[in-house]
């Protein structure tokens, strides 16, 4: 893939200066991002035929462009330089920085009168992680104990719109379900298209703990039922939830649906699909909104892969 079709980017480091170093030439690539993931993941191979004027450890960043478009700005989660002819080949793994998110805690304590950005910039400070701006103000998210800044996104997102958040673009933390784009799949080559199910993780029954020690919050999952399977939860009183029990057992319930039926298809090409686009001319998927997209690339091509989730929270409107 000797071509603009997927470039990989790198700053470098001698402690003093950065510089960015681009790698030409594509051996092998993979990109994916999904909704129930809070960042983006990077993959692959890459060929340089000049030598290379730096060693692996002095990379500190990586960029992945794909037809053009920035899709991933990560961590240098492994790098290994290799020198191959006169140039070296350049192999790495990368997650996005809103990974971060889910390996801090925040400071426990009530968060009151928050926005998604201000409710992010008061637990962590991190250039590249942006958010969604203008979201509704809610009255206070419950930080607790050995949670995540993730966790505390999450229950702001349930809260405030409903639904699950989500990372668009590269290092966006969103939760706007109404920002996708139309993406038309007329004329692309289909190469696979499938249906799945998977209930390994549904819950049936839910119960929370009240403040005189009885289990009097429940909640019941009659898509469990459909199946035949029982799985009951009981929980202690969670602060998170008190405004309404009711709805973080529901919020428990949804997330363990999560993934629960998939519609997907795979297809020659790449069209930049981002998670809550919506696709159409395309079968069974039609009008469904993208939960998963997988990007690979090889001497073969370049091949998508886009999953509609139908769950608790993927299609929802």
């Amino acid at each position: 893939m000797a071509d603009e079709r997927c470039v990989m980017s790198m700053w470098v480091t001698d402690g003093v200066s950065h510089r960015l170093v681009t790698m030409p030439y594509c051996v092998k690539f993979t990109f994916d991002k999904d909704l129930y993931r809070c960042y983006t993941r990077a993959m692959g191979t890459f060929y340089s035929p000049a030598p290379a004027d730096f060693t692996a450890d002095m990379v500190i960043k990586i960029f992945l462009r794909i037809n053009g478009v920035v899709r991933h700005v990560g961590i240098a989660d492994s790098v290994t330089l290799s020198p191959c002819g006169s140039g070296y080949t350049l192999s790495f793994s990368s997650r996005g920085f809103t990974l971060l998110l889910a390996q801090n805690e925040p400071y426990p304590r009530i968060n009151q009168n928050v926005d998604l950005k201000s409710l992010i910039e008061r637990n962590l400070d991190i250039s590249d992680i942006t958010c969604e701006n203008d979201t509704p103000v809610v009255n206070y998210i419950y930080v607790k104990e050995r949670s995540t800044i993730w966790e505390a996104v999450a229950a702001y997102a349930i809260k405030a719109m409903g639904h699950y958040p989500y990372i668009r673009s590269h290092n966006k933390v969103s939760v706007s379900y109404d920002v996708g784009n139309i993406v038309s799949l007329e004329g692309v080559r289909l190469t696979a298209q499938s249906s799945a199910l998977s209930t390994a993780d549904l819950l049936s029954d839910l119960h929370m703990m009240d403040i005189d020690d009885t289990y009097s919050y429940e909640y019941h999952d009659s898509e469990a039922g459909k199946y035949g399977i029982v799985r009951s939860r009981y929980y202690p009183l969670d602060n998170q939830w008190l405004y309404s029990p009711v709805r973080g057992l529901q919020a428990k319930t949804d997330y363990s649906r999560r993934g629960q039926k998939v519609r997907s298809l795979t297809y020659q090409g790449c069209l930049n699909e981002d998670l809550m686009d919506t696709v159409t001319n395309c079968g069974a998927m039609t009008g469904m909104r993208v939960n998963a997209v997988r990007v690979t690339g090889d001497r073969r091509g370049m091949f998508t892969t886009v999953k509609a989730y139908i769950d608790g929270y993927g299609q929802i409107s």
